[in-house]
């Protein structure tokens, strides 16, 4: 309300956009949610505002966790194409890293590892270079090329403090290790996992044990393996 008073019309777009925000993170409700998007992108391109690209990445965003992958890749195309007219690096590193997600959940495995690596060349906002990193190397692991994956997960659970997702990756790792029948240098491993379950979202813990299971059906720890499988159910 503020910002129509004042014509401020970057103020409109971006409350818009956090409106659509609310409805799709806190109510779930994606329809109610593209409503304000639109017509903050509207907005934008009737003031020509640059800012239509951030709406249409979080469009993007919204599409892909609700596992619409095709509309999601079409969002981020249009993101990512506004965000190279306007040299928006950190808005293209974050289109790049998305572009890869959803490709290699299409299964378009050669397209996201050259998303995922075109987007380590950014030089802007390096802490998304871990999440990156994990995407990258479980890309690589579909494809069954453990050697190639294991350097980049194991940079993804590097301890750092520009890696706040240390802990949470380690899922990747497990998972990777278990698929590479790789027992090696595990025991520091398997205890960070097991202390994180106790600090990590739900979401991230249900990975966790998922992956712990796995991991020790791998080793042949059966009674581990069902206790976290129970645990994950």
């Amino acid at each position: 309300n503020l910002s129509k008073e004042k014509k401020y019309y970057l103020g409109q777009a971006i409350a818009l956009e956090t409106k659509g925000l609310y409805h799709e993170i806190v109510e779930g409700n994606y329809e109610r949610a593209s409503t304000f998007y639109f017509e903050g992108i509207s907005l934008c391109e009737e003031h020509k505002l640059p800012y239509s690209a951030s709406i249409y990445h979080t469009l993007g965003v919204m599409f892909h966790t609700a596992d619409s992958y095709e509309n999601a890749l079409k969002y981020y195309t249009i993101a990512y194409d506004l965000a190279m007219e306007n040299d928006d690096l950190e808005l293209q590193k974050k289109c790049l890293i998305n572009l890869g997600s959803v490709n290699s959940s299409l299964e378009n495995f050669e397209k996201a590892k050259q998303y995922m690596l075109t987007s380590l060349e950014i030089d802007v906002r390096k802490e998304l270079n871990y999440s990156t990193y994990a995407n990258l190397g479980n890309l690589l692991i579909k494809q069954e090329n453990y050697a190639e994956a294991m350097p980049f997960i194991e940079k993804a659970t590097e301890i750092s403090p520009d890696n706040p997702d240390s802990e949470v990756n380690l899922y990747f790792l497990l998972h990777a290790k278990a698929k590479a029948q790789d027992s090696t240098n595990m025991k520091g491993i398997l205890n960070r996992a097991e202390v994180a379950l106790n600090t990590v979202g739900i979401r991230d813990k249900s990975l966790l044990l998922r992956s712990l299971a796995d991991y020790y059906a791998f080793i042949g720890n059966y009674k581990k393996a069902l206790e976290f499988r129970d645990a994950y159910v």
